[in-house]
């Protein structure tokens, strides 16, 4: 029994580590990752479709909005696609930066996807459901100046519930209660980790 839990606190500990490594390493030193030859961002033989609205470079703090947080940032890299990446940091609802996931919006960028990193209102300043409506607002921006058709969303923490709580108003339809004018480019995937995504457990149900 003894020798047992000394091993699940060994498995704890690498386990650990290695999200810690994860969260923190990229975003520390904001590395840009290397760089590959790709051939109109193709990878696996995949072209992507062309987009002639995307800058030719990357552009930072672009308004979306009138609030002071409303800005994003978006990373084109080698590619002339459609499908954006709709990256949402972490911070608790009340911290965090667009740029703490700048390293991976590169590197989607050259896998022939345009990545956006969003600012969004932060508590205590703003109240649910601003955020995720705020997020909504910026992929119509994308939409309308930007050609994008689709989207996915990559986000950690606070930003991972964000995400799944935008991608439910949207594909529910009805946004959160009230009229709204969503992008008509849907959220086709989420890639989300360290999020709250059962509130039941948070209220103590099964």
């Amino acid at each position: 029994m003894k020798a047992s839990a000394i091993i699940i606190g060994i498995v704890i500990l690498i386990l650990g580590a290695a999200g810690i490594y994860f969260l923190v390493t990229p975003f520390s030193e904001y590395r840009e990752p290397p760089r590959t030859n790709t051939t109109n961002a193709t990878r696996g033989g995949i072209v992507p479709a062309a987009n002639p609205r995307l800058p030719s470079s990357d552009v930072f703090d672009v308004l979306y909005g009138p609030g002071p947080l409303n800005k994003l940032d978006l990373h084109v890299g080698q590619t002339y696609g459609t499908t954006f990446i709709v990256s949402v940091h972490g911070g608790g609802f009340s911290g965090g930066k667009k740029e703490q996931l700048m390293p991976h919006s590169q590197w989607f960028a050259e896998l022939g996807f345009p990545a956006a990193n969003i600012n969004y209102p932060l508590v205590p300043t703003t109240m649910y459901p601003e955020q995720p409506q705020e997020l909504l607002e910026a992929m119509k921006f994308l939409e309308e100046n930007y050609g994008a058709e689709r989207f996915i969303m990559f986000s950690f923490s606070a930003g991972a519930t964000l995400s799944m709580l935008t991608t439910l108003a949207q594909n529910n339809n009805a946004g959160f209660g009230a009229v709204a004018d969503y992008s008509d480019a849907p959220i086709v995937a989420i890639i989300a980790t360290g999020g709250v995504y059962n509130h039941s457990l948070i209220e103590g149900g099964a």
